[in-house]
């Protein structure tokens, strides 16, 4: 009985990821991070519609992430559990947009580089 709710569990568990994985993503046009800034801004925009899930990758240097924050159209700014670190050729993953789906103005972050040299931000988004 144990090992059949441990099951149910499972699968219920990895359903919804499975289905939040599924559907259309719109690459936007990659932004080179300065390793002498700690933060940017990148305009994501209300054209593109509601949005439920993003995925970033790193290409260039390793680059330590100390806070990202979606600001939607309308509404309080999103703060997002983010990876601590990418090294180049590293994905973000999955990072999920609490709530509703919604749409994104602008996607501001605070970083740090390491190694002395720039990095590329490549951001992937799944619309609603």
């Amino acid at each position: 009985m144990k090992s059949l709710i441990l099951l149910c569990t499972l699968v219920l568990g990895i359903l919804p990821a499975a289905a939040a994985v599924a559907g259309p993503w719109t690459t936007l046009e990659p932004v080179q991070l300065s390793a002498s800034d700690t933060s940017a801004t990148l305009p994501v925009g209300e054209k593109l519609g509601k949005i439920d899930n993003l995925r970033f990758k790193i290409d260039g240097a390793t680059v330590t992430f100390e806070s990202l924050t979606l600001i939607p159209v309308k509404g309080d700014p999103i703060p997002l559990r983010h990876p601590v670190q990418l090294k180049s050729g590293e994905s973000s993953g999955l990072v999920n947009i609490p709530g509703m789906s919604t749409a994104i103005d602008t996607l501001k972050f605070v970083y740090r580089i390491t190694d002395g040299k720039p990095a590329t931000m490549t951001l992937r988004i799944k619309q609603d």
